[in-house]
């Protein structure tokens, strides 16, 4: 049979296991991966191959290389974008590359379908903005979130006090007021 019709059966897997060789499984399926006729197959190959580098290989750096080519492939579709996303921005935290992780995040932001996803990673995002010195980008973020929902009361929150500490005192004024009309005063509360 063809390694491609093998990639299919846990055999595999289980013969890489009793020969502790998973350096040449991962090997192998990336390689199906890259020869794969689906663009679907290819990137849960590749994301297979990462996977096994950085779990059963401890090797970071050749996870992200196989990830990243995961990404890359034209006509991945939404799901796989998505699944291969979420797991290089787990990784990109774990090895200390924010700036990197900071650009996956802005098109994960994109990619994730819910609201609450959508919003923890925008606020992941503008975080990791600010303190990597880029408060215009962190505003643009937490705008972002404000954008979707006006009501958003930690973004606002949060966009207030960046716009105090960048000292963009009309911005500044608008949040304010954006603020104040959504928290009612003692006597609303009261009524």
């Amino acid at each position: 049979p063809e390694l491609r019709d093998m990639l299919n059966r846990p055999e595999l897997r289980q013969l890489a296991q009793r020969a502790t060789n998973w350096a040449g499984y991962a090997d192998g399926v990336a390689s199906a991966g890259r020869n794969a006729a689906s663009v679907a197959r290819r990137v849960e190959l590749l994301a297979e191959a990462a996977r096994t580098r950085l779990d059963l290989l401890d090797d970071p750096s050749g996870a992200v290389d196989l990830y990243q080519e995961a990404l890359a492939q034209d006509g991945a579709g939404e799901r796989e974008q998505l699944m291969v996303s979420r797991r290089l921005s787990e990784l990109y935290s774990r090895v200390d590359r924010p700036r990197e992780r900071l650009d996956l995040l802005e098109r994960l932001a994109v990619l994730e379908q819910g609201d609450a996803a959508q919003r923890g990673v925008l606020g992941t995002a503008a975080r990791l903005a600010e303190s990597l010195g880029e408060p215009a980008r962190a505003l643009a973020l937490w705008q972002r979130r404000i954008d979707a929902d006006p009501t958003d009361l930690p973004a606002l929150d949060a966009r207030i006090v960046l716009l105090e500490t960048v000292q963009r005192w009309d911005d500044l004024i608008t949040t304010l007021e954006l603020r104040a009309n959504l928290t009612p005063s003692p006597a609303q509360k009261r009524t």
